[in-house]
């Protein structure tokens, strides 16, 4: 064997393992984590998603493999709409969704583009004008709970199967100035309800309280009443408490000739008024 056949095998071989290195290389990609992987081989996608990690795929261009994120995203936006009473309302919004695992594929055939343009906003922001049309502007503000998980719970049977929407929030609620000042006097009309209310539930429990008061001091008066009818003796002891200690001396109750017993008040040293001193 000459030279020149010894170099033109070892250059066969070097041109042999740089392609099928080459050919090794092209035919081997990963897929990122949170991902999963569509194989399209000559313009025709394969059935099942790639799974995270190395993937395989025919060189030269003959397949190639798109990554799609199954993670949880977040995206914000807003829209115009109408309240029951056809006032313009402004929403701004917010919503949590993530892409279904064994969904990808089914994705990537039949909608191009970014999951959210063209899946989930146009439903989003209808499902929005629907909820808010059943309420009042003036009313939508204090029913925002309501309208969210109305708004979410639409927005999660159109696109179940599909893809999966976490969570939905009303981060704004913008409405008109005029609607504004009628949501402001509503609010300070009730207030002044709720205080005049308030008046009348303190008046009614005064009222109450002095009735009951004047109930406990009739049925006392009657039961003193009773007592000094039916016991002298009781009427003694409040003429006797109530002395004081000058005259009179000697007080009769009832008629002496039906046998009455005067009450003699003791008169003390102390009590008894000086004597008037002689003249000179």
């Amino acid at each position: 064997m000459n030279t020149t056949m010894q170099q033109g095998i070892i250059l066969t071989v070097v041109v042999g393992t740089v392609l099928l290195f080459m050919t090794v290389v092209g035919s081997c990609t990963t897929i990122e984590p949170g991902h999963r992987g569509v194989r399209i081989t000559l313009g025709k996608t394969t059935p099942e998603a790639l799974s995270e990690g190395v993937a395989f795929k025919w060189p030269f261009g003959v397949s190639r493999i798109e990554q799609v994120s199954i993670r949880q995203e977040t995206q914000s936006g807003k829209t115009s709409c109408f309240s029951k009473d056809q006032q313009t309302i402004v929403v701004d919004y917010a919503v949590m969704f993530r892409l279904a695992p064994d969904k990808v594929v089914d994705l990537f055939q039949n909608y191009a583009g970014d999951p959210f343009e063209s899946l989930i906003k146009p439903r989003l922001e209808e499902a929005l004008k629907q909820t808010t049309a059943k309420f009042a502007a003036d009313q939508l503000a204090q029913s925002r709970a309501e309208a969210r998980s109305e708004t979410l719970r639409k927005l999660q049977d159109d696109l179940a199967g599909l893809i999966e929407i976490v969570d939905f929030s009303l981060t704004n609620i913008d409405l008109s100035d005029e609607v504004e000042k009628k949501i402001e006097e509503k609010m300070v009309a009730e207030q002044d309800a709720k205080k005049a209310e308030f008046e009348k539930m303190r008046q009614s429990i005064q009222n109450q309280i002095t009735v009951e008061r004047a109930t406990a001091e009739a049925e006392s008066a009657k039961i003193l009443g009773e007592s000094l009818v039916n016991n002298p003796l009781v009427l003694q002891m409040e003429i006797i408490k109530k002395w004081n200690g000058v005259s009179p001396t000697v007080v009769v109750l009832g008629d002496t000739q039906q046998g009455s017993t005067p009450i003699i008040l003791p008169i003390t040293p102390s009590l008894t008024p000086p004597r008037p001193a002689p003249r000179p």
